[in-house]
């Protein structure tokens, strides 16, 4: 689908002359296609559509295990690990290494 600007117009970028972009109007491009001061700016929203939101399933239904390896590795760091974090690296669910 081709950009329109706010007049409805088809945007055509080889015909651009001119460009502004103000802060005060996020996401709107004034141009004109000509370099006459007293020409007007037309309107172009290049500001993203609302996005529909996609209902997109669970890759796992339960939270994914560290291998028995990895657990092992971590416990043997837990002297340099603050003891406040003890009992989330001794509750870790472990799982096979090839699950």
């Amino acid at each position: 689908m081709k950009k329109k600007n706010e007049d409805k117009d088809a945007f055509v970028f080889q015909d651009l002359k001119w460009l502004r972009y103000t802060n005060e109007n996020k996401g709107i491009v004034q141009y004109k296609i000509s370099l006459d001061p007293k020409a007007p700016f037309f309107k172009l929203n290049l500001s993203k559509n609302k996005a529909v939101p996609l209902d997109i399933p669970l890759a796992y239904t339960n939270p994914l295990g560290v291998t028995e390896e990895k657990k092992k590795d971590l416990m043997s760091l837990l002297a340099f690990i603050p003891e406040v974090y003890h009992e989330f690296y001794k509750n870790l669910r472990t799982k096979k290494k090839y699950d």
